[in-house]
């Protein structure tokens, strides 16, 4: 992959992007031998949160420990039912699961789980809750609310939008197919501090899923109280180190310590969110008006911030594991074509998207998967070649965009980084095979509601993007682009496919597994059921007396457990 522009820093210990994004591989193969190398794990005897904040503190701590920070309006707020974007971070803050990955070195950590066994086979999870864990309320937080939580994810009225994060378990494909009933979801509370899993097959990366937010318990006795409006404030209970004690929708949010949270209080008592259409394009004007703590900066700005004598020194990068991409319905002429599908991805010149268009904030995508995640085959992409994208245009029926029916491409309005990629694919498409792209940009939840809709009705092409939750190639393959997921409704079936994901998620040699994720990349990228566009990064400005912030590859938001405020004029 082509390296991303190098942006000066203050400091002289910030990672590259190949060194962070390395020690996402570590992570990822790492985990994924877990059961190999030990049987069970053990939580320290004490929460060392504060100890380990100390030692990276470079300062004296000011006495009104307050964060500022930017974020979105969250469409779905509920961890059984959302899919990401917008609220996860503050999700995050606010739940706790069995295990969490420790962001600061991507290391497994126990959570509300005391201890953690697996059998030899690597198909059975056993973990101990620890004593005495309760909701923010006071309410007992036991192994039953896991179980009532993870099934609650696959009853149809949830209207989850993350069901597959739940297959690896024992019979949930079963479930959401009709073929079995809930109880047989290979989750059980045999008492109130033990929780026993079941997967389908030899699963070594299931603390890694397990770490991810629906796999996070939801308090049963506010959900059925409160219905969907459980996950207001007033209304919400949480089991994480802070609650949500304050919601202005679209304007603003606020969270404070969890008193009843089992372990270290964090340093950070308060968190003011500001809540933006575009956080990426918006919060920079309020940082430079000291309104915020933390920026990320768009492409636009990037040049701009760097040399500013201000701004500059206080920029850093944090490479993120993850892709942009476009789907396309291939039920749906005339995409249902994979030579249409081809020439479309051909076509592209995403140098120029990446490092022109958009400035180099993010790098140009060869393939789908990123290439932190073990699978990573740059050998399978379909390359970038117009003449042959003409010819292929010309082969399905089409010579140079004769009779080619328009297009549509939906996206997400408020994304700066999607309007830009939507421009330019109107753009190059037009200029190189001569078809007509019309743009239909759609505001959060228009876009979020018209996705959903889009399991049973035909579109053209959609942008979307995959952050990953989780350092496997499972978290891309089998939960995302296995037909029996068919997360973004492309309606890819490629039956190959199908049978190398499903076979390699529960392989118990690792070498072959990743090799044959290898081989299922290449079907995935030549069928150009997605698009790839480019990999992403973030690019922050921070305040010089915040200290803690760390955005990790993999599922790296702002953690407040982590950040302490220094004293500061």
């Amino acid at each position: 992959m082509q390296k991303p522009n190098h942006v000066n820093t203050a400091s002289p210990n910030r990672l590259s992007r190949r060194s962070v994004l390395r020690q996402g591989t570590a992570l990822a193969a790492g985990l994924a031998g877990i059961a190999a190398i030990q049987h069970s794990a053990q939580a320290l005897a004490t929460n060392q949160l504060r100890q380990a904040n100390l030692l990276r503190q470079e300062g004296e701590l000011a006495a009104d420990q307050v964060v500022r920070l930017p974020e979105g309006e969250p469409i779905r707020f509920d961890p059984g039912v959302t899919s990401g974007g917008k609220g996860l971070e503050m999700i995050q803050n606010l739940f706790e699961g069995l295990v969490f990955i420790d962001q600061r070195d991507g290391s497994l950590q126990m959570g509300i789980a005391e201890a953690m066994e697996v059998n030899d086979e690597q198909t059975e999870f056993t973990f101990t809750v620890r004593d005495g864990v309760t909701w923010s309320d006071g309410t007992p937080l036991t192994a039953n609310a896991f179980e009532w939580s993870w099934k609650r994810v696959l009853v149809p009225e949830t209207k989850s939008e993350y069901t597959s994060a739940l297959y690896p378990l024992k019979n949930a494909v079963k479930i959401v197919e009709g073929g079995a009933e809930l109880d047989e979801l290979g989750v059980k509370a045999s008492d109130e501090k033990t929780l026993v899993v079941t997967l389908e097959g030899p699963t070594p990366y299931f603390p890694l899923l397990a770490a991810t937010w629906t796999y996070y318990p939801v308090p049963q006795h506010t959900v059925e109280e409160f219905g969907e409006a459980w996950v207001e404030a007033g209304n919400m209970v949480s089991n994480g180190p802070y609650v949500l004690t304050g919601w202005e929708h679209d304007q603003s949010m606020t969270l404070e310590l969890n008193e009843a949270y089992y372990g270290d209080k964090p340093t950070i008592t308060k968190a003011d969110y500001t809540l933006f259409a575009d956080p990426v394009a918006q919060a920079l004007v309020a940082f430079e008006a000291d309104e915020l703590d933390q920026a990320q900066v768009a492409g636009t700005d990037l040049e701009r911030v760097k040399n500013d004598a201000v701004l500059g020194p206080l920029v850093q990068v944090f490479p993120r594991s993850g892709t942009q991409f476009i789907i396309c319905d291939t039920t749906n002429a005339p995409t249902d074509d994979v030579r249409v599908r081809q020439a479309l991805a051909m076509a592209i010149e995403r140098d120029a998207l990446a490092n022109g268009i958009l400035k180099g904030e993010f790098s140009p995508a060869p393939t789908i998967l990123p290439p932190d995640i073990p699978g990573f085959n740059e050998a399978a992409a379909l390359g970038e070649d117009v003449e042959k994208a003409k010819q292929l245009l010309a082969d399905a029926g089409f010579p140079d965009g004769q009779g080619f029916p328009e297009l549509t491409l939906t996206y997400t309005s408020t994304s700066t980084q999607e309007k830009k990629s939507a421009e330019y694919l109107q753009g190059v498409w037009k200029q190189t095979l001569g078809i007509t792209i019309k743009l239909d940009p759609l505001e959060d939840k228009a876009f979020r509601d018209w996705f959903n809709s889009r399991a049973d009705q035909p579109y053209n092409l959609q942008l979307g993007l995959w952050g990953s939750d989780w350092g496997d190639p499972a978290n891309w393959h089998n939960q995302l682009f296995d037909s029996q997921a068919d997360f973004y409704h492309s309606h890819w079936q490629n039956d190959e496919f199908d049978t190398m994901v499903r076979e390699a998620a529960v392989m118990g040699d690792q070498e072959a597994r990743i090799a044959q994720y290898q081989e299922a990349e290449t079907l995935l990228n030549q069928d150009a059921s997605l698009i790839p566009l480019f990999n992403l990064n973030r690019v922050y400005v921070i305040k010089p007396y915040v200290q803690g912030i760390v955005h990790y590859p993999i599922l790296g938001r702002t953690w407040l457990r982590y950040i302490s405020i220094l004293q500061h004029d």
